[in-house]
């Protein structure tokens, strides 16, 4: 790269990128075109911080110019980033990458010493036991021959007389054992009732005893609990081999299409067991597949299964009244608003604007209206062809800001629906005033107790 002060004058390196590690020196070949009638000057390299890191006197020209071919050797460089030489007013930049953590770990001799001796001794100690076991045992089986054999014959003799006599003490103690058996009674019940063991006639031989209850009832649980963790651990094993069928692999086109209908069959059978939570991740995958297919319709209907599903879980914890973080809550949210999204990318608005509802409402009776007011108000917004639904909505708007104690705003709320029947002329079937009339009399008789300003408000709405 090469930059000119003047037709004369050029300074180049031989490149314009260079990698070095940290602590270690870096040359570069450079050239300076110097022309002629020039004095005597320096050439200096900064680094990202403007920091001189590299000077170099240049020779003085005289009547005919020169070419000066210095080597930069550039030392202690820390850090990576854009670095240029000066020649005068000629500037030439280059980039450094540099590399830390690059180290030589060097051995020293005592610790190399130190191994070679401890492997050895260990050497030395396997193969000093290996002979010593070993000339022991030899030494004990070429000695006397005779004895061993001996020694095995009686160790044999002892063998049979010893099980001779095990099989005679269990014939004698099975014999008194089962003659010395007394009646039992039936069941633990006889056992409270003591009357029924003094009643029961004595017998000269124990009837067999029956299997408790209990037993059979804890093999049923057994079985179900078994039964239900092969219920789940199918549903993993299924659901990761559908998602194994969407890998790319070579020379072969993953079918979304298949993969997509397994999901929706794995989410129906989930949700029969109530099993809400799952089936609603199912639903996602379904979701992720049909926006690979560029279904939209497809997306956005399972996008709302799955919301409508993390609801219906996490209205069930509620009434468990179980501890959580509200995470079923919060991956609705996530799944509504990305369905009224696609909606709207569809330019289908009164759909988001039911999603719209359904969210506001669904937070609405989980006693969270100041959440609540910000779907209102979005339906609304989305309702602008539909001038009556839009009303409803901003009624639903100021009801929850009403709860919040947010008179103030539920007035203005009044007031735009106020402005909107008057632009419109909205007027509801059987009624002499607009629709936004009996509303907002119903909230003047539920609160009695305003403030002043909401009083004017309201009297000059009512006006």
């Amino acid at each position: 790269l090469t930059f000119m002060f003047s037709p004369l004058t050029e300074l180049s390196l031989e490149s314009t990128v260079f990698v070095a590690f940290a602590d270690k020196g870096l040359n570069i070949q450079c050239a300076l075109k110097i022309p002629a009638n020039y004095s005597q000057d320096s050439l200096m390299c900064y680094d990202v911080s403007d920091r001189e890191i590299c000077k170099l006197d240049t020779p003085s020209t005289g009547n005919q110019g020169t070419t000066f071919k210095p080597k930069l050797e550039l030392k202690n460089l820390t850090s990576s980033g854009e670095y240029y030489c000066r020649y005068k007013a000629v500037r030439v930049y280059w980039f450094l990458r540099v590399i830390h953590g690059y180290k030589h770990v060097e051995v020293s001799d005592y610790m190399f010493i130190s191994v070679s001796v401890l492997t050895s001794m260990l050497l030395v100690f396997s193969v000093v036991g290996s002979v010593y076991v070993f000339r022991g045992h030899w030494k004990e089986s070429t000695s006397d021959p005779g004895n061993t054999d001996r020694k095995r014959k009686n160790s044999r003799q002892e063998r049979k007389q010893s099980e001779e006599k095990e099989d005679n003490m269990n014939v004698t103690s099975s014999s008194s054992f089962y003659a010395s058996l007394e009646p039992r009674p039936r069941s633990i019940y006889d056992v409270l009732d003591r009357s029924a063991v003094t009643t029961e006639p004595h017998q000269g031989k124990a009837k067999p005893k029956k299997e408790p209850q209990k037993t059979l009832y804890f093999l049923v649980l057994f079985v179900v609990f078994v039964s239900i963790m092969a219920a789940e651990g199918d549903f993993l094993a299924r659901y990761r081999a559908v998602s194994n069928k969407l890998k790319k692999r070579f020379l072969r086109k993953p079918n979304v299409a298949e993969a997509s209908e397994q999901f929706g069959q794995l989410a129906k059978e989930l949700k029969q067991q109530d099993c809400l939570q799952y089936a609603a991740f199912c639903n996602l995958a379904m979701a992720r597949c049909e926006q690979t297919l560029f279904n939209a319709p497809g997306e956005a209907l399972a996008l709302t299964d799955a919301a409508r599903l993390f609801l219906s879980s996490e209205k069930e914890n509620r009434a468990l009244q179980a501890p959580g973080f509200d995470e079923h809550l919060q991956a609705a949210l996530n799944c509504y608003s990305f369905a009224i999204k696609v909606y709207i990318e569809m330019n289908q608005p009164v759909m988001a604007a039911s999603l719209c509802l359904e969210l506001g409402n669904a937070l609405k009776e989980m006693n969270r209206p100041g959440e609540a007011i910000v779907h209102y108000q979005r339906a609304a917004e989305l309702q602008t062809q539909t001038p009556v639904e839009a009303l409803l909505s901003m009624g639903e708007m100021a009801t929850c800001k009403i709860l919040t104690r947010d008179y103030d705003g539920a007035l203005s709320v009044f007031t735009e629906m106020q402005l909107m029947c008057q632009e419109r002329g909205l007027q509801l079937p059987g009624h002499q005033h607009p629709c936004w009339y009996d509303t907002f009399t119903l909230l003047t008789d539920k609160h009695q107790a305003r403030s002043p300003t909401t009083d004017t408000a309201a009297a000059n709405i009512t006006d």
